[in-house]
Formats: C-alpha cells, structure tokens, sequence
C-alpha cells in the first residue's frame, strides 16, 4: 500500500513540475520594466533567462521592440544586442520618442527557429515637466512642476535634485503640493548648501509604479 501511495506522489510531481521544466522558449526573454522614463526617451531593463537548453538554435539578435501600436515586432523600431547563452539582464535606450504618447513595448528573441516576444508593457513620455525653482533662498527653494493629464491618476509627484547633473530618486527628494485646482505643484527643496549649484528634475511615479522624470533646470543658492 505505502508503495502505491509513494508512486501516486511521484506521479503528482511530475505532473505539476512538468511545465518547470520544459519551460516553453517564449518565456525565456522578459521585457522587464523601465528604469528611466524621460521627456522623449525611456531605459527599458529586459531579462534573458538559461539559454542552455536551446541547445544548436543559435541566439542571433534579443533586445526590445516599440511602436505607438500594440503587439510591435522587429518590423518596428528595436535594440540588437551581442549573442548570448548566459543569463543576462540588459539594458535597451529608446529614442526619439514623442512627449505624451503610449508606446508598446516587449522584449524580444530571434533564433534560428524564429522570433518570439516576451510580456507587453505601456511606456508613455513626458508625463512630466521641471518648469522652474523659485523663492531661493540660502538653504531652501521651490521646485514648480507640471504633470500632463495622462498623469491624473499618478501615485506620487515632486522634485529631485542634487549637484550632479542627472539627479534621480536615489538623490534627494521630496513629494511635491497641489494646493490649486489644475496640473501645476509646488516642492520645498530643503537642506540646501548656500552658494551651491543643484541640479533639480520633477519626477512622478504611475500607477504601474514606473517613473518618469522631466528636463532638468540648474539653479544656484544664494550667499
């Protein structure tokens, strides 16, 4: 009796396992998500798992494709990266990208089978913009930003800065107010050093928790 039951387990396993371990060659790119979103580019991450078992179909081209349409292929614009049987994340720049429009975009494989494409994602940018620093003072500001209408439904917006000239989320940073009706807020940018360059992006977050940042303005502190 135990024998059977020990063998009905196996079985079970097996069964459950089983997709585990043909994993389908499809689910071998994934698009990932953006790591930057600017005004009219964006850095998308994408992630190429255990290519051993593909064993002679020869990777010839990964990277990602976009178009304002969804479902894009290599027919669209795309990123080519150096053949690869290692387990990778990489790292595509799309550009010339239109302000307040959604792209499509998903990671791609071509090998000597064909091209398959991982999961589709919605980039969309210039969300949106640093549009001036204010009331400066010895060690404070106000960073005034605008976001578009695209971004109503953003779960967080305000300003970053630092003395380099590409200040992110990883700097300084702080929630913006919209104490009026419309698109414009208002960020207290404290803390500041008088006499100091600070380099400052309005930044929001959507509701898929990408980021999006806009230009970049520099300002000095006063004495």
């Amino acid at each position: 009796m135990r024998n059977y039951l020990c063998f009905g387990m196996l079985l079970l396993l097996c069964t459950t396992c089983e997709p585990f371990f043909e994993q389908k060659r499809e689910n071998i790119i994934r698009t990932g998500k953006p790591l930057e979103i600017r005004t009219n580019a964006a850095f998308i991450e994408g992630l190429l798992l255990d290519v051993s078992d593909l064993e002679d179909k020869n990777i010839q081209a990964y990277g990602h494709v976009w178009s304002t349409t969804p479902n894009p292929t290599v027919s669209s614009p795309f990123t080519n990266f150096i053949n690869s049987t290692q387990p990778l994340t990489f790292v595509s720049f799309l550009s010339n990208l239109e302000r307040e429009t959604p792209y499509f975009v998903r990671a791609y494989l071509t090998t000597s089978e064909g091209t398959s494409y991982g999961e589709e994602i919605t980039v969309i940018p210039g969300l949106v913009s640093t549009i001036s620093v204010t009331n400066i003072a010895l060690s404070t500001a106000v960073g005034v930003g605008e976001f578009s209408e695209l971004a109503q439904n953003a779960q967080e917006f305000g300003h970053c800065w630092a003395t380099h000239n590409l200040p992110t989320l990883e700097d300084n940073q702080a929630e913006g107010q919209n104490p009026s009706e419309g698109n414009t807020y208002f960020t207290n940018l404290n803390n500041l050093e008088s006499g100091r360059s600070y380099f400052v992006r309005a930044y929001v977050i959507d509701s898929n928790g990408f980021v999006s940042y806009g230009e970049v303005i520099v300002f000095e502190t006063n004495i």
